[in-house]
């Protein structure tokens, strides 16, 4: 194989790519294929009784598939743009708040502080064991290489 593919970020995709995949694009073809067979999970054998396009055709004369998918569009439709507006109007309002504007930028970033919570106590850790010691003249990158 070539060396240069070998370190591209072709191969760092890769697990990416495969988890995708097998997760998303495998289950959507099987379920397309599925759609113009008469499959039932009660009955396997009946995956490969093709029945064409009979399953849409019944779908478009059955009045609760239409209602439901009313609902799911008036959903939709109600739902992502007030979710929108929401998120807009109170990103807004945080960027014009001049004051405390510091602690909401903390209070948003709990990821941040529990990292940082992580890394001293594992620091401690190691120094307890008389592993790495602290030194604020040496980086902890140095301290780990050495």
């Amino acid at each position: 194989m070539n060396r240069k593919f070998l370190s591209s970020p072709a191969i760092l995709l890769l697990p990416s790519i495969l988890a995708i995949g097998f997760v998303i694009i495998i289950p959507l073809i099987f379920s397309f294929y599925t759609s113009f067979t008469s499959y039932k999970l009660t009955k396997p054998d009946s995956l490969f009784n093709f029945v064409g396009f009979r399953n849409y055709e019944r779908l478009i004369d059955n009045a609760k598939f239409w209602a439901a998918f009313g609902r799911t569009i008036l959903f939709l439709a109600v739902v992502l743009n007030l979710e929108l507006l929401f998120g807009l109007g109170i990103a807004l309002l945080i960027n014009k708040i001049t004051w405390g504007q510091r602690t909401l930028r903390i209070a948003d970033g709990p990821d941040e502080v529990h990292w940082f919570v992580v890394g001293r106590a594992e620091l401690r850790r190691w120094e307890e064991e008389g592993g790495i010691k602290y030194d604020p003249k040496v980086s902890y990158y140095d301290q780990m290489t050495n």
